[in-house]
Order: structure tokens, then sequence, then C-alpha cells
């Protein structure tokens, strides 16, 4: 017996010393735990009416807007910034989860919802402070020191607070932040505006025109607008829900506060609704632009995506007919204005046949308790009974293979790369080929059909793409390396990364026959088909450091969001593009029909298309402006 408990000891010690870059992943120093940890440690470990806590839920805003605008890598550290300041906010005891891209779950042991509420506005308060060090950035625009000449104006403008985006965001932030400053002064003084950078924060301009102070006051204002809306502090929304001192299911308090979300972010839209109460067509046009913007951030184009002539007809017919085939069958049916008004929150309820216990694996809360205590203090395993050990022992072989695998698939997940096999591999120096594949129309998918659907598609197209290499040989077990066998990583999301063994190697042209027999069976018409795949080849897999192999990793997936462009633009009308414009399109059309006087009216129905179709070019020219920029002004070569 003895012996059994001493493998037992030390076959969890191991497992202790495997797991530990998986419980904190991304923000190690700060104890942010992972997504996994949370689902399958946290929903047990709270789900007992005796324990009292509170649960927040945080949505991390601004995020895409600072991609866009500073790179990604400023992201990256908005996030990590948001995280420490998460952190920071509330008490040590609290375990913040990062559960998605841009969203945690905060969940504080032994607080109820009003103390917990103290530490909310605690984070609100350091946000703002966050938010003091950019929101000061401004440019000054002043009347040269040099003499005026005739029909000349000399000015200085000058730049304030902008060193604060490079140490906040790193110098890849500050100088697209200057470039972008740069060209508002040239696109917003006269065009026979002379500008001369003489410094970062510097710049000398010359006009063939006398300028009055006030037409120069007004320029800066022009300026400081668009430096306003370029800026994009971090902020997070916080939502809060009820204590599970009357819900013992945390898996059912997940859901309630899914569904507080969405009552918050209508409640947000009804406001600035609001500030245009008097004007419904105003009103109108915002609920048209963001369903456009949704609509077209379906299409996830790559940064180089660029609309030529027959794309804007292909697309913005498509969408046009769309809308009034929508539009016209809504006024078709009966109008119930008080059921409409009652209505105008869609989406509101979530689906109440959820299926939480899908969601973690159940376990009993002593033994989770007792697990992560172990894998995360120092307790000593010799105290514990060897019954609750083999328990313990049990429930953390499961635990490792949610940790480790793709909960659809079963294959071997992007975290198992990134915090075991990466560094085992450049360790071994392991000559491997890299094959890098995506999936096409994922978030399409999910707004037409939803998750599971997609799931389920994503799911067809990889078992495809299993069966075309079901001759290599690929190691499925989690912290079994071995140098000499290939590996598939499941990167979630349609994403599949292959590893070849010098043994297994292939060839960019026999990828394309593979991937040719994958997309002959996809069908635009039919939501039940496996999704269209691309993918790239290489062999020059980066080994002398982990942060160069992943770096590599990710430039190999942008190259191929550039060859997913050319099938985005062939599936621009597909159904399932059809699908998801229309559920984006609904809640203006039904403002529309409840709000607009006589909408069956001609005129009234072509001032809305109209609307429809100005913000559909509005997006997309912008859109193209920042894409052939990045192009060099240039098509991409796929």
């Amino acid at each position: 017996m003895e012996e059994k408990r001493h493998k037992i000891i030390k076959k969890l010690n191991t497992t202790k010393n495997n797991l530990n870059n998986f419980i904190y992943p991304d923000y190690p120093k700060l104890q942010i735990y992972s997504k996994e940890y949370y689902r399958n440690i946290f929903l047990n470990l709270f789900n007992n009416k005796e324990k009292k806590y509170s649960y927040m839920y945080g949505d991390f805003n601004k995020i895409k807007k600072i991609n866009d605008t500073f790179g990604n890598q400023a992201g990256d550290i908005a996030l990590e910034i948001g995280h420490k300041i998460l952190r920071e906010a509330f008490p040590k005891n609290a375990y913040i989860s990062r559960i998605g891209g841009d969203e945690a779950t905060i969940i504080c042991p032994e607080l109820d919802i009003e103390k917990t509420k103290i530490y909310v506005n605690k984070l609100k308060n350091k946000l703002k402070e966050f938010s003091k060090n950019l929101n000061n950035i401004s440019i000054s625009l002043t009347e040269s020191n040099k003499n005026i000449h005739n029909n000349l104006s000399y000015l200085d403008a000058n730049l304030q607070e902008l060193q604060k985006i490079k140490e906040i965001y790193g110098q890849e932030a500050y100088d697209k932040s200057l470039n972008k400053i740069q060209k508002y002064l040239k696109s917003t003084l006269p065009q026979n505006a002379t500008i001369t950078k003489i410094d970062s924060s510097y710049f000398s301009i010359i006009l063939n025109q006398s300028l009055t102070s006030e037409q120069i006051k007004t320029y800066e204002n022009e300026l400081n607008n668009k430096i306003k809306a370029l800026i994009s502090p971090l902020c997070i929304s916080i939502t809060t829900s009820v204590s599970d001192s009357t819900i013992a299911d945390i898996r059912k308090l997940e859901h309630l506060t899914d569904q507080e979300v969405i009552k918050q972010k209508n409640s947000r839209e009804i406001a600035l609704l609001n500030k245009n109460e008097n004007n419904p067509w105003e009103k109108l046009n915002i609920l048209v632009k963001t369903a456009i913007d949704n609509h077209l951030s379906d299409l996830r184009p790559s940064d180089k995506f660029i609309y030529e002539i027959k794309d804007y007809k292909k697309e913005v017919f498509f969408m046009i007919d769309t809308f009034i085939d929508a539009l016209e069958k809504n006024i078709s049916l009966p109008k119930d204005t008080k059921n409409a008004k009652e209505t105008f929150n869609i989406n509101m309820e979530l689906n109440e046949e959820t299926d939480f216990e899908s969601k973690a694996l159940i376990a009993n809360s002593n033994i989770v308790s007792l697990v992560h205590l172990f894998l995360t203090n120092n307790i000593n395993l010799e105290t514990i009974d060897t019954e609750k050990l083999l328990q313990m022992d049990e429930f953390i072989t499961t635990l490792i293979n949610y940790l480790t695998h793709n909960k659809n698939s079963g294959e071997l997940n992007k975290f198992y790369l990134k915090h075991y096999l990466a560094k085992e591999i450049c360790e071994k120096k392991c000559d491997l080929q890299v094959l890098v594949l995506s999936m096409l129309d994922i978030k399409a998918n999910n707004t037409a059909y939803g998750h599971n659907v997609t799931d389920e598609r994503i799911l067809k197209t990889t078992s495809l793409l299993k069966q075309l290499y079901s001759n290599k040989k690929f190691n499925k077990e989690a912290f079994t390396f071995s140098g000499d066998t290939s590996y598939f990583i499941d990167y979630n999301g349609g994403e599949i990364l292959i590893l070849l063994d010098k043994t297994q190697k292939t060839n960019q042209i026999e990828l394309n026959k593979k991937l040719q027999h994958i997309n002959n069976t996809y069908n635009p018409e039919d939501p039940n088909s496996p999704l269209p795949i691309v993918g790239i080849v290489s062999d020059n897999l980066p080994t002398n450091s982990v942060d160069n192999f992943l770096q590599y990793i990710k430039t190999l997936k942008q190259k191929c969001s550039y060859k997913k462009d050319v099938i985005k633009k062939d599936t621009f009308d597909s159904m399932t593009k059809r699908i998801s414009f229309k559920k984006s399109i609904d809640k203006p059309i039904q403002y529309y029909l409840r709000e607009i006087p006589n909408p069956t009216d001609i005129e009234q129905k072509k001032k809305f298309i109209s609307i429809v179709f100005n913000n559909l070019l509005e997006h997309e020219a912008e859109y193209n402006s920042k894409s052939r920029e990045n192009a060099g002004g240039k098509n991409l070569e796929y």
C-alpha cells in the first residue's frame, strides 16, 4: 500500500510541474487563470450553496480599435494592462479568469454583491486614471514667430503628450500614431499647405494664403476632434450578477449574467439613440451603420483585402437585394405596434435549453478544492489519505485532457503547443515541416446558424482533413514528447496546425490537391456541408527560440488569411451571407416599420435604401483606404 501511495504522490507532483503553464497561460505574474481552468475548476468549486461569493463578467472594450489604430502588438499590451488593472482593483483572493480574447470573469469569495460594488467602483476609478494618460493627447496650431510675408502664413503645430503612446503601447504604436496625425494635417489644412516634420512633436507649416486667428482655431478644433477619435483608451464594462445565496448552480449564474450583458448592451444602444430622439432618421442611420459594420466584420477580411469595382457591385447589389427582400417580407406581416415596442431589445433571452452539464467536468467540490490547492499552492500530499489521493489523480488525469485537447475534436490544442510542445521542439532542434490551415466563414456561420452548427461544420472539415492524412503518425498524448513523430494541433476557430517530421514531409502542390478534395464537397447553399479551407506549407520553422517559433506560426496564419481573401470574394452572395445579413439588418427594419411614418410609401423606402447603400459604400471605402496602404497601393498577389 505504501508503495502504491508513493507512486501516486510522485505522479501527482510530476503532473503539477507539467500543468504549471496551463493554469496561468497568458499572465502568470498576475495569476490570471485560463478559460479551461475556470471551466473545470471554478465551475465545480463554487457549485455549492453554502459558499458565498459574487460573480462578475468583464468585457474589455476598444481592443479592436486599438488593434486597428496602433497594431496588434498594442492590442496585446492593452489586454495585459487591462488584466493588471483588474488584479489591482479586486481583492487578492479574487479568482480572475480570461475566458475569451477580450472577456474575463471575476469571482470574489466571501463577498456579497453589494460589497463587491465597492471594488467595481475602484476598478472604474483606476480605468479613469489610466485614460487620462491618453485623453490629454492633442495638437495646438499657433502663428510662427517668423515674419509674415504677403499672402503667406507660417504656423507651428505642436503635439502634446504623444510620448504617452510610446510609454504605454511601444514604438510601433507611436510611429503609427505620428504617421496618422501627419496625414490628418494634410487632409485638414488647405491643399496648398507645405508641412515639414521637424521632430516627433513639432511640424512647421507654410500656407500660400493668409489666415485669421479664427480660421486657425477652426482648423485646430477639427484636428483635435480627429485625434480624439483616433486615440482609444482601454475601458472595461463589468456586469455583476447575483450571488449563489439564491442560486446553487454557477452555470445557471453564467446564463443569467449573459442575459444581463445583453440588457446592458441594449441599454447603451438605446441611450445612444436617445441623443437624437427628435430625429428618427438619425436614429435609423445609427442602427443601419451598426448593422453594416457587424455584417461586414463577419467577413473577417485580411488587412490587405481590397474591394475592386466588380467586388463593390457584387456585394452591394447582393446586400441591397437581400435588404429589400427582408423589408418587403416584414411590411407584409401584420403590424402590432405594442408588441414591437416590447420586443425592441431583440435576442434578449438566451436559449433556456443550454446544457450546463456539458460546459465543465462535474466533480466533487471537496476533491476539486484539494486539486486547486495542490496546483496553486504547496500542500503536503503526505497528510492526505490514499482514497482522496486516488480521487485527485483521477480528476487531474481528466483535467489534463481538458486543458491540453480541443473539447470538440479531441485533438491537441494551441495551449499545448504554446506552453509545452514548442519548448520541447526548440530544445531538441527538431526538423519539422509546418502546415497551417484555415477554414472560411466561421463568424458568418455563427451569425447565420449559431455556434452549434458552425462547430459541426468545423468537425466535418477536420475529419475530412484527418482522413486525407490518415497515413501520418500523429502523437495525441499530452506530455509524451517524441522528436520523430508528427502532431495535429486544433487551434480552434477553424484553424489547424500540422507538424510533420522529416520522414513524412509534403509540399504545397500536394497540400493544394488534398484541400481541393475538401473544397469540392463544400456547398455554399448547404449549412450542413464542410467548410472551405486554405493552407500553407513551410520548411523554415525556426527552433532557435520559442518566441521566434510562435511568431513564425503567427506570420503563416496571416499569409493564410491573404489566401482566403480570394475565396471570400467568390462567396459574397452565398446563403450564409444572406442569412447573416438579414439577421444583422433586422433591428433597423423593425425600427423603421415602428417609428417612421408611412413606411410602405415608396419615397420613404427609397430613403431607407439610400441610407443602407451609403453606409455600405462608406464602410468599404474606409476599409479600402487602409487596405491599399497595407498592400502598398497595389493588389496583393496570391
